[in-house]
């Protein structure tokens, strides 16, 4: 399933692709149809990367293709395109600011909603306006200061200080052009040269405008973690690439972001020292290395990995790089990619995106605290004077201390339900055979396809669906559902 604009959803787009001739290699995306810095739709792309490799020249592993892919989508001329990379700056910018910064979001809605209202009832909205003017410029005003103290705690960071720097010089001008867009946007007089300076005494707050607060806001927020971009309204691309180099034994798997890149209006030499796609995770299948190795999952720190030639574990063996790019290794993964909230309830057997433990551990701190205080209230002893110190201690210190550990046991539980669930798959999994888990993989995805019909109105997952299947002696076959 694909979407265009805000409805129109279209079921039958590829999404899967194979470099052709000897390689066992596929390349699966979703987000963006297309890779941003040259607006080039990605079957294009892998089909000029394997012209690249060439049909009958294989490589010795799969780290050895995703290596060559960020090589060829970096330096590759025709896929990087100046224009194209700015236009996807700018509209970025303009969601984040229209859409994301609340003060902003209510000035706009307010205006087009009162405007609607004076058109069909003849009523006068100047005051009320300047009201809700006043009131979104003074929240605008607190949010600039606070991002302004962030941006100096961090510029002491010479590797912080020379992307603000790189950004601000190559990137300013979509920057602007998107400040700009919403100053006029909507025949408001949302006038940042007016509003943004002459109208605050602030003179600290002055120098500054959006345009820097975007500059800033993009310098510590364009990453991604587990939970997803960081900043939002950026178009971007997730890439899977998997299968079997020559030499590999088992399968392996990445996953990469690709977005717009920070290289801007910077000449050619310059644009080549930065990549344009970012990898995010590795997945290695492992063997029992013990009769203890059960198979669970294992997060392993690469620069760690790398410095010691042996496997460093994040969590386990202290690793001093807790926000490296890291690898996992188990006996078998299965993974949810993009839309994959009814996927992941069914492997971990629980809904975890909707599991929010510091909503019930406040209820429950609130019951229990009530609990202790009506009880040792009616024991004797216990005079006006006593009691108003005890509730006073329990409103200050005892409510956070129970809130706190029931938050901590909740979370620990959560992931304990969690891990054993996801375990029971991969010890089925690590023995199926290939067709079985295929036709999973398809039951997985109509699963989540049917939910998202009945209870979403715009369709992100459906259609056909298309399985592919990798084996290190047939290479991809494709199986039609």
């Amino acid at each position: 399933m694909v979407t265009f604009g805000s409805h129109q959803t279209f079921p039958n787009v590829n999404k899967i692709y194979t470099l052709g001739g000897r390689h066992k290699i596929a390349v699966m995306v979703s987000g963006s149809a297309n890779y941003i810095p040259g607006n080039i739709h990605w079957e294009r792309v892998v089909s000029m990367w394997s012209e690249n490799i060439g049909a009958d020249k294989t490589l010795d592993s799969l780290d050895e293709y995703v290596k060559e892919f960020i090589h060829f989508l970096q330096h590759e001329k025709d896929l990087n395109d100046t224009v194209d990379n700015a236009l996807a700056l700018e509209r970025m910018s303009y969601r984040w600011l229209r859409d994301e910064i609340n003060p902003i979001k209510v000035y706009f809605d307010a205006r087009q909603t009162v405007n609607s209202v004076s058109e069909n009832y003849k009523m006068n909205t100047e005051e009320f306006l300047m009201n809700i003017e006043k009131q979104c410029f003074d929240a605008l005003k607190e949010f600039r200061l606070n991002q302004m103290e962030m941006l100096e705690s961090k510029l002491d960071d010479a590797k912080f200080k020379d992307r603000y720097e790189r950004i601000k010089k190559y990137c300013i001008k979509s920057i602007t052009s998107s400040v700009e867009l919403l100053a006029s946007s909507q025949g408001a007089n949302f006038n940042h040269h007016s509003v943004f300076e002459d109208d605050w005494d602030d003179d600290e707050v002055r120098s500054i405008d959006l345009t820097e607060l975007v500059l800033a806001h993009l310098t510590y927020q364009l990453t991604y973690n587990e939970y997803g971009l960081l900043f939002p309204g950026q178009e971007h691309t997730m890439i899977t690439i998997a299968g079997f180099g020559d030499k590999d034994v088992v399968p392996k798997m990445v996953e990469l972001i690709s977005r717009w890149n920070e290289w801007g209006s910077a000449p050619l030499r310059e644009r080549k020292k930065y990549s344009t796609v970012q990898l995010l995770h590795s997945f290695v299948i492992r063997k029992q290395s013990s009769l203890r190795d059960d198979g669970r999952l294992r997060l392993i720190c690469d620069e760690c990995t790398h410095e010691k030639g042996q496997e460093v574990q994040l969590v386990e063996d202290d690793c001093p790089h807790p926000e490296n790019t890291r690898y996992q290794s188990a006996s078998a993964f299965l993974r949810g990619i993009a839309e994959k909230t009814e996927i992941d309830t069914v492997l971990n057997g629980m809904r975890t995106k909707s599991f929010d433990p510091h909503n019930f551990a406040s209820e429950s701190a609130e019951l229990l605290t009530s609990g202790i205080l009506y009880d040792v209230n009616n024991l004797k002893g216990f005079g006006k004077e006593k009691m108003s110190r005890l509730n006073k201690l329990f409103e200050d210190e005892t409510f956070y201390k129970i809130h706190g550990a029931l938050v901590s046991q909740l979370q620990e539980s959560n992931l304990k339900n969690f891990i054993a669930r996801r375990q029971e798959f991969r010890k089925v999994t690590a023995s199926l055979p290939v067709v079985d888990l295929g036709r999973f993989a398809h039951h997985l995805v109509n699963h989540q396809a049917e939910i998202t019909r009945l209870t979403e109105p715009i369709r992100h997952v459906g259609g056909s669906i298309k399985v592919a299947l990798i084996t290190k002696e047939d290479g991809i076959t494709f199986v039609e559902h």
